[in-house]
């Protein structure tokens, strides 16, 4: 067999056995994630909607009963706010307040080095072991504020 078969293979065989070891991929916080090193599914629809400017979609995350969607809702929230693109109301504020307490669990993804469950006031509250939130802000930095 040749050099690139082998490659080709290896490359294959890396990124199904990424992929195949998450419970749902396509709700799994990753910037970097699997044997592309790509953005995971849900983070490439946050993006699209940050894109559109649909900043009520993104509002009505806070709400979601997925718990990745209320991570990336209340950084890009806090974050639209900060820039004085978005004015949250009272319910939405009350609403990220209670999420920075919350022990629901979200799968995250950091690369095939970390895949695994975390808490959401763990992962807001920047005091995951993975950095989660500290990836998401550089995302934001360095793909959506350009």
């Amino acid at each position: 067999m040749n050099i690139k078969k082998i490659t080709l293979i290896i490359f294959v065989l890396s990124t199904f056995c990424c992929h195949s070891q998450f419970k749902d991929y396509n709700n799994t916080i990753g910037f970097m994630c699997g044997g592309a090193g790509s953005p995971t599914p849900i983070v490439n629809r946050v993006y699209n909607l940050l894109e559109e400017k649909k900043y009520e979609e993104i509002t009505s995350m806070l709400f979601s009963k997925n718990p990745a969607e209320n991570f990336l809702a209340v950084i890009l929230c806090e974050k639209l706010k900060e820039n004085g693109v978005l004015i949250l109301s009272e319910k939405q504020s009350k609403r990220i307040a209670k999420l920075y307490k919350s022990n629901k669990k979200v799968e995250v993804c950091g690369g095939c080095t970390f895949m695994g469950f975390v808490k959401l006031s763990l992962l807001l509250n920047n005091k995951d072991e993975n950095k989660t939130r500290e990836d998401t802000d550089e995302w934001l930095k360095d793909v959506v504020w350009k």
